[in-house]
């Protein structure tokens, strides 16, 4: 069963959140696509909007959104 998030199932919340990187990303070919720890990955603030990094030392995969970098939780 989803969980519900702002009244909508978390499918379709996941949906929209890669629907939404996919159109960046498609914008902004070449993108940076960093392997690092969290605290090098929140240092950087000169990538594009829409790059991609995962942290080494957590579960959680990083996208630059031009002023800060988003998380989300990496579940297994």
């Amino acid at each position: 069963m989803w969980k519900i998030v702002w009244g909508c199932p978390l499918s379709s919340l996941a949906s929209a959140i890669g629907s939404a990187v996919k159109n960046i990303t498609d914008h902004n070919k070449g993108l940076v696509r960093v392997v690092d720890i969290e605290a090098n990955i929140l240092a950087r603030n000169s990538d594009p909007i829409g790059s991609v990094a995962l942290a080494s030392d957590t579960n959680k995969l990083y996208i630059y959104l031009g002023s800060a970098w988003g998380s989300i939780d990496i579940v297994s």
